[in-house]
């Protein structure tokens, strides 16, 4: 008969994936440390924390009294205030920017649908 093996529980496979992690943070250059940081730190991130900061900034938008807040920009416009040259734009990033002008993003066109 064959050998029985011990499987690992979850919280002992955790730990591995822990203690690996830890070994591969001593490999990595510390100009790349910021990148490890800022993932885990999104990994982290409380959901409904995000989403009541999220509900937050749209509803100071909301309240925002400023009379300019909705004045619209067009796509012109907003590339030369970027620094945007025409001769860089190719016929994919010119659908994309008129469908957002257009008030909506379709994500399906990009393959996106199953993302969203």
């Amino acid at each position: 008969m064959g050998e029985i093996t011990k499987t690992n529980t979850p919280y002992e496979q955790a730990m591995s994936n822990r203690e690996r992690i830890v070994q591969l943070l001593d490999i990595i250059p510390d100009y790349k440390i910021g990148y490890v940081l800022a993932y885990v730190q999104g990994i982290a991130a409380d959901e409904e924390a995000d989403d009541t900061f999220c509900q937050r900034m749209v509803e100071d938008y909301e309240n925002d009294s400023d009379p300019k807040k909705d004045k619209t920009y067009t796509l012109e416009e907003c590339m030369k205030e970027w620094g945007i040259s025409e001769k860089i734009r190719n016929d994919e990033t010119i659908e994309a920017m008129q469908e957002l002008e257009n008030g909506g993003w379709d994500n399906s066109h990009y393959g996106l649908s199953s993302l969203f």
